[in-house]
């Protein structure tokens, strides 16, 4: 089967009809496949969405909601069937995608500026209290990983950058060959991008280096971003505040089709009610509109026209809310279960009015159960509901055949006699004529010398093993600078190990070559004069004014060069940049039918490359004839002294001289470049050099000895505790003071970028106090060493991690525990089935960020590795934003059930589900506003969790 493919003009997907006479949407009899040569993961799919509809895709994690997406947006690769959709798309990925520009440029996406549309849209998305926050509103520069710049091209992007003094670069543009020294780097043309049906390339996070099929990507050294002069003040947006950039785009597109893969789940419940009011519901600026909307907020449900629910990578049922409830099917299973788990939760009105009329309706259909009855006869109803599908990747690899060519000799006759030839070995005797033609003085001194070379070659070898087994000496020349790269604070190292590995590298292989070549030249350059001048004395004469002359040129030139390689590297930056969001934003360029605009830009910025290029050439090329002409003038000046002079040296002399000074163009020539490539390389040292100075976190082990007797029981004490990212940036938690007793679960909530993931990385000390202490079971965290305040915490992030490795790997990384102990952590974690059908089990390969997984599969992994762990304190931060609701009930029942003796702090936006929580922490701004029960803090009309609560439909 063919891969999907595009037409580069028009941006549509050839396997997509765009044009159908009634409806947005049809799929026929569609199957498809991520792979042309794997399996089906997506089958036997019909749906007919009308115009100005909103449908919602509901279904279980990894059931193929998202794929469902793809295949309308032509991602996937139709095995069978037809797609048509009429009009153009709007896309918001799960996952939002953000480019390097500014928050408006963002938004615009290419489009014209309509300033009372554009206001409508940041409304409507309620953008416009965090562009109020930032600061240069929406003309702020967003890096890499959305680090925040308020000075337009302030900071370039993590990927980008080289303002290493000399840094060479020999890669050609994007769309052909990259070159490094001769070794050529073959890669797909930016065209090509478009054009193909599903791009996997892989990237290593938070090392700062990007690697295809194990090649380097370089990155920006450390004075290209956070030590720019001029800097401003750098903040990290949230993944709320990402999420509803991404939505403004498709927004302010003002398409016919909108796409959106659950754009709610990263927002708070007044944020999340805002936008479906004001932007997605049948009130919002989409109402006239086709809107898919994927989500797992069952409170969403009842105000869309249609709902599609899928199972095991194909569709269930399809109806209206009111038709899905009339039938028993897998919608109706899955609201059971969704009852069933949440029994005993504390819901909002809203939910617990949808959970009362769905068991109404069981029970009037004729089941005969009452509610306690249905509990006891629907717990295995999450067995159907299970299965996942899983998407293959296979590789295919070229095979290059050879062919054999043997020579058949011919016969010929002969018109005259063969020349005689010995057969055998060698004799010794003629080794020795040889040795005797050179000299046998001479030749005894040329073994002598080699032997000498080799002998010291195996004592530095020797020399160097000595320096390795010695810990002193390997802590104080490697572990420093390694401890400083690696525990540096903040986000330095996602770009220390890119330019501290490119240096290293230098030092270790390109620096002692360039020295070696510099020395050789320098001493042949002096060697030839000596010999001009010994020969010819007179040339003495010659050497003052050509050697100042030749000072001059090789000042000037250096000087030019290395600036015009620091214009090349500055101007290379955005092409890697560019080229990087361009792979990581392909699906949302296809859909926005960007591809020319991209590309358009690719090429501006690869001319703007090639300029400095040519002027690198050009000033090459100008060096040589000045020194070409310089050599001459000394093969002319020895020449002319030596007739001049030729009643006093013999012949032989002016034969050495004249053959000497040809020689010397090439070695002037070569001299200046390896002074240039000296230069360039000597950097790396100073490099290496800042990095050891690098501000680092504290030590992974010190002398602080934690007391005998001393018990982890989970109290957690902030005294006036405030901070920020880094020195000099306003705080993100401000005078901060309270006190959390052992096993007591505490919700933390606020809207987006009030400061609740700050809260959970000071615990970490990711991010030290800049005044103020944290207190864990009686002790100051700032007194330990990093590795015994962390042990004490566990979090379960927002994006869960994983590496490229079995899920064994993954689950129990210290291989601390047996499989018996992963299974039950597994089965806890409610994704023991999933994996036992995996080919492998707990050998299966999770692939490069565990790209093979969807996000809540990911996030049940990151789940059984924090039961495993078994820490005293627990942090969630945004734990279940990804998965469906039932799976929502299953982790809250999972903590309440492994961690009843622990204590739990919840980063949430759905605030049901720590409606049962002993407190409440309320955060604004950096500040706690209020901190109580939710009983109490409900009987506060004016405080801000009563408005949280109301806009969530709690009262």
């Amino acid at each position: 089967m063919a891969p999907t493919k595009r037409n580069s003009c028009t941006g549509q997907c050839q396997n997509i009809v765009h044009e159908t006479k009634y409806d947005a949407i049809v799929i026929e009899d569609g199957t498809f496949s991520w792979d042309p040569d794997g399996g089906k993961c997506f089958r036997n799919i019909n749906i007919t969405i009308p115009e100005k509809k909103l449908v919602a895709v509901v279904g279980h994690v990894g059931c193929g909601k998202s794929s469902l997406l793809s295949s309308i947006l032509g991602d996937m690769t139709k095995v069978k069937g037809s797609v048509r959709v009429k009009g153009k798309i709007s896309y918001v990925p799960q996952q939002a995608w953000i480019q390097n520009a500014s928050v408006e440029d963002n938004i615009l996406f290419g489009c014209e500026m309509d300033q009372k549309k554009y206001k409508d849209v940041i409304d409507a998305c309620a953008l416009r209290t965090d562009l109020d926050i930032l600061p240069a509103s929406d003309r702020t520069e967003l890096g890499e990983k959305c680090i925040v710049n308020p000075r337009n091209q302030m900071y370039q992007s993590l990927d980008g950058v080289f303002r290493e003094e000399g840094e060479r670069w020999m890669y050609q543009s994007l769309d052909g060959v990259f070159r490094e020294e001769g070794e050529r780097w073959m890669y797909q043309s930016l065209d090509g991008v478009f054009r193909e049906e599903r791009e996997r390339w892989m990237y290593q996070s938070l090392d700062g280096v990007f690697r295809e099929e194990g090649e380097r990507w370089m990155y920006q050294s450390l004075d290209g971003v956070f030590r720019e002069k001029g800097s401003g003040d750098g903040i990290n947006l949230s993944g709320g505040q990402k999420q509803r950039i991404s939505l403004a785009r498709a927004v302010y597109h003002d398409t016919d089709i909108y796409l959106l893969d659950d754009p709610l789940s990263s927002v708070d419940s007044n944020v999340g009610k805002h936008i479906f009011e004001k932007v997605i519901g049948n009130t919002g600026l989409l109402s006239d509109k086709t809107r898919v909307l994927v989500t797992h907020g069952l409170r969403w449900l009842p105000f869309v026209d249609k709902i599609i629910v899928m199972v095991d990578g194909s569709i269930s049922e399809i109806g209206t809310y009111e038709e899905l409830l009339s039938h028993d099917g897998a919608f109706a299973q899955f609201l059971k279960m969704y009852i069933i788990e949440t029994a005993e939760d504390e819901d909002d009105p809203e939910e617990e009015k949808i959970k009362t009329d769905i068991s109404q309706r069981f029970i009037s259909v004729g089941s005969g159960d009452n509610y306690d009855r249905l509990l006891e006869t629907q717990t295995d109803d999450v067995k159907l509901l299970m299965k996942i599908c899983e998407s293959k990747r296979l590789r295919n690899g070229s095979k290059l055949s050879q062919e054999s060519f043997v020579e058949v000799p011919v016969q010929k006759s002969k018109l005259t006699t063969d020349e005689t030839t010995e057969e055998g070995h060698v004799r010794l005797s003629i080794f020795i004529t040889y040795a005797k033609a050179i000299g046998l003085v001479i030749v005894g001194i040329i073994l002598f010398v080699y032997a000498l070379y080799q002998i010291s070659s195996v004592l530095a070898n020797i020399w160097l093993s000595q320096w390795t087994s010695d810990s002193v000496l390997t802590n104080r020349t490697i572990g420093k600078p390694d401890s400083h790269t690696y525990m540096a604070k903040n986000n330095y190292y996602l770009l220390v190990y890119g330019g501290f590995g490119i240096a290293q590298d230098t030092i270790d292989n390109d620096l002692p070559t360039t020295v070696q070549k510099w020395l050789e030249c320098v001493f042949r350059v002096i060697s030839t004069l000596v010999v001009i001048s010994y020969s010819t004395p007179l040339f003495c004469a010659v050497i003052v004014p050509f050697g100042v002359a030749y000072f001059f040129l090789q000042r000037f030139y250096v000087a030019t060069s290395r600036q015009l390689k620091r214009l090349q590297s500055k101007t290379r930056s955005p092409i890697y940049s560019h080229f990087s969001e361009t792979i990581s934003g392909a699906t949302v360029i296809r859909a926005y039918c960007a591809e020319k605009l991209f590309i358009k830009t690719s090429n501006d910025r690869i001319n703007l490359n090639q300029r400095f290029q040519y002027a690198i050439i050009s000033a090459n090329r100008w060096l040589g004839i000045r020194l070409e002409f310089f050599g001459n003038i000394i093969i002319c000046s020895a020449a002319l002294l030596a007739v001049l002079s030729r009643g006093s040296i013999e012949g032989a002399i002016v034969g050495l001289s004249i053959s000497y000074a040809l020689q010397m163009t090439d070695n002037l020539n070569w001299f200046v470049r390896m002074t240039s490539d000296l230069e360039t390389n000597i950097v790396s040292v100073e490099r290496v050099k800042e990095y050891t100075d690098i501000p680092a976190e504290a030590e992974l082990y010190n002398d602080y000895k934690l007391p005998v007797n001393t018990n982890q029981q989970g109290v957690i004490e902030f005294q006036q505790y405030s901070t920020s990212y880094r020195d000099g940036l306003s705080l993100v938690l401000k005078n901060i003071t309270f006190k959390i007793e052992p096993g007591e679960k505490v919700g933390i909530v606020g809207r987006t970028g009030a400061g609740k993931t700050s809260l959970s990385q000071a615990i970490f000390r990711l991010i030290e106090p800049t005044t103020g202490r944290i207190i864990v079971d009686g002790e100051d965290i700032s007194m330990m060493g990093l590795h015994d305040c962390r042990s004490k915490v566990t979090v379960l992030p927002q994006d869960p991690v994983l590496f490229s490795g079995s899920l064994r790997m993954n689950i129990d990384p210290m291989e601390h525990h047996t499989d018996d102990q992963i299974w039950r952590a597994l089965e806890h974690a409610h994704i023991k089935d999933f994996i036992q059908h995996l080919p492998s089990k707990l050998d299966y390969d999770c692939g490069e960020g565990g790209q093979n997984l969807s996000i809540g599969q990911r996030q049940l992994i990151s789940l059984a590795r924090s039961i495993l762990r078994k820490s005293k304190i627990l942090i969630l931060d945004e734990a279940t934003a990804a998965v469906d609701m039932e799976k929502d009930a299953l982790i809250q029942q999972t903590i309440r059930e492994e961690f009843s003796e622990c204590t739990v702090l919840t980063i949430a936006h759905r605030l049901n589900t720590v409606m049962d929580y002993n407190r409440i922490m309320v955060l604004d701004n950096g500040k706690i506003i209020q901190f109580d029960t939710p009983e109490n803090l409900l009987r506060h009309p004016g405080g801000l969790f009563y408005q949280l609560a109301k806009d969530s439909g709690i009262i």
